[in-house]
């Protein structure tokens, strides 16, 4: 340090003075000068050795021996003197590590050719090891710590977590042919039935809710050892409920509204007028709802690592050009719960003074659908990780074999009230009637892969941005809009009744359900 070297050379300066008789002159000055230039030289010592600790290197002597600043001297001596010392080896690269070192849980190997060279001596309070920019074989040493290779003060951080900000989109839901309309003047009998030429599909015959939803995922690791090449990790995220609903009214929309189905025991397509003019006004209600979340734990174990050393913490990455690569196994368990409905509701108001309800007679009718898909299963896969500096890459791709609990409910209900009297309901609306309401439960075998590719930033030692994509399929889910049975036999459409009927009817008919979409969060080390 300039500083600690002029104070250096002042002293040796005012020594050698002293030794060759230049002073003479003060030795014959009164006694208070004499003292006060003694206490002068003597705070002059202190100074230097308080600036300059005795491993400053302050120049070298004629035989290349570093002249080396001793501690300070009793008081009586003459002060601090300068000393040859044999001049210490020099580090040549590439430089490497011992075998092991005091607070080191495992042995470190050499550092590659490319790799970063020692940048300075370690912070006071930290173990005799130059300090490299780079994390240490045993973890991260604390977000603010400056003991960053090898030190022993402090501790490897063992745990990890984080959270995410979800948008994804899932594969809609099959729907038949649910709202039709006629043109003007097409007769009663055949409006809204479809395969006539006046009659459009205004909803149906296509799949619903497929605009995507927000949702969050969080997890919560523990590393079983300093290296972090074994881990435990518990995840899980949440869907928000996606939902989707469609009105239809008349007459303000459309002159004619009918629900259309095939009439089995006419064996001819047919529907059910909600809104025809001088007959009946009324609106129909489409609304389709979806409810996804999932949870896992798993194992995490190092499998190959490629960079500086053998293991690293938690996948985290080095500093300042290093390259890290790793492989790891994934155990665990994984979770997955998919609840859907699909509701189909009416009504209809009567405004025919001779038709069969008297006019003002008010019917609504309600067709629900609810599936729940639940899986618990075994997941294995595996993830790898590249980073270079602040930058890298953490991606996984896993697939969960187990059982698949699958679970259809139907219920259907018209309710009719008429003017002045109480409203009376009967089960049965018009595609829930009688023979296929009711609960419906199976199992059978599944297999659920998962693919996840996500960038990082480095924020600091212990902190880092994520942003990534998530794909999930769950193959063979059972869904609202494929257990709808398009064949009605009519003689049970309420008010009618018909035992014997067998249409509609249930059979579990499957579809696959695709998840896909962005997240983005952080993920911290404590």
């Amino acid at each position: 340090m300039p500083y600690s070297n002029s104070l250096a050379r002042l002293a040796l300066a005012s020594t050698s003075r002293r030794l060759l008789g230049i002073d003479a002159i003060a030795l014959a000055m009164p006694f208070t000068a004499r003292c006060v230039r003694g206490s002068m030289l003597l705070l002059a010592c202190w100074l230097i050795t308080a600036m300059a600790p005795a491993q400053e290197v302050t120049s070298q002597g004629p035989d290349h021996s570093v002249l080396q600043l001793l501690p300070t001297p009793p008081i009586g001596d003459r002060g601090p003197q300068l000393q040859p010392t044999p001049a210490p080896t020099a580090i040549q690269p590439p430089w490497s590590l011992p075998s092991a070192a005091p607070g080191a849980s495992g042995a470190w190997t050499p550092l590659p050719e490319n790799a970063n060279y020692p940048v300075g001596p370690l912070p006071e309070g930290c173990a005799g090891i130059p300090e490299l920019p780079m994390p240490s074989p045993d973890g991260l040493l604390g977000c603010d710590n400056p003991c960053i290779f090898g030190a022993t003060c402090a501790a490897p951080l063992r745990f990890y977590g984080g959270w995410e900000f979800l948008h994804w989109w899932t594969r809609g839901q099959r729907v038949p042919p649910l709202v039709t309309t006629s043109e003007a003047g097409t007769p009663l009998a055949s409006a809204g039935v479809l395969g006539t030429g006046a009659t459009s599909l205004l909803l149906g015959d296509e799949r619903l809710n497929s605009q995507g939803a927000p949702g969050g995922r969080f997890w919560l690791g523990w590393n079983f050892d300093d290296t972090g090449n074994n881990r435990l990790e518990f995840q899980y995220f949440l869907l928000g409920q996606e939902t989707e609903s469609f009105l239809f009214s008349s007459p303000s929309e459309f002159g004619i509204l009918a629900r259309p189905y095939f009439d089995t025991f006419a064996n001819q397509p047919s529907a059910q007028v909600i809104g025809f003019p001088a007959s009946a006004n009324g609106q129909i209600n489409v609304g389709t709802e979806l409810n996804l979340h999932g949870l896992g734990m798993w194992w995490r174990s190092n499998l190959l690592s490629l960079g500086p050393w053998q293991g690293d913490f938690v996948g985290w990455p080095g500093r300042r050009g290093h390259v890290l690569n790793r492989v790891d196994l994934i155990l665990g368990y994984r979770n997955l719960d998919l609840d859907e409905s699909l509701n189909i509701t009416t009504q209809q108001v009567v405004t025919d003074p001779g038709g069969t309800l008297p006019a003002g007679s008010v019917v609504n009718v309600s067709d629900r659908f609810r599936t729940e898909n639940d899986f618990d299963g075994f997941d294995v896969g595996l993830g790898w990780r590249w980073s270079k500096g602040r930058f890298g890459t953490v991606n996984s791709i896993n697939f969960a074999v187990g059982n698949l609990r699958q679970s259809v409910t139907i219920l259907g209900n018209t309710s009719t009230t008429l003017p002045g009297g109480p409203p009376s309901r009967v089960d049965g609306g018009l595609l829930a009637l009688p023979s296929n309401i009711g609960t419906y439960q199976q199992s059978e075998f599944a297999i659920v892969p998962e693919l996840g590719l996500n960038l990082f930033w480095q924020i600091s030692a212990c902190s880092r941005m994520t942003f990534g994509y998530t794909v999930i399929a769950l193959p063979d889910a059972v869904r609202p809009g494929d257990q709808v049975d398009f064949d009605v036999d009519s003689r049970q459409i309420p008010p009618g009744t018909f035992p014997a009927a067998r249409e509609p009817e249930h059979t579990f008919v499957e579809d696959d359900l695709w998840v896909r979409g962005l997240n983005w969060g952080v993920e911290f080390a404590f």
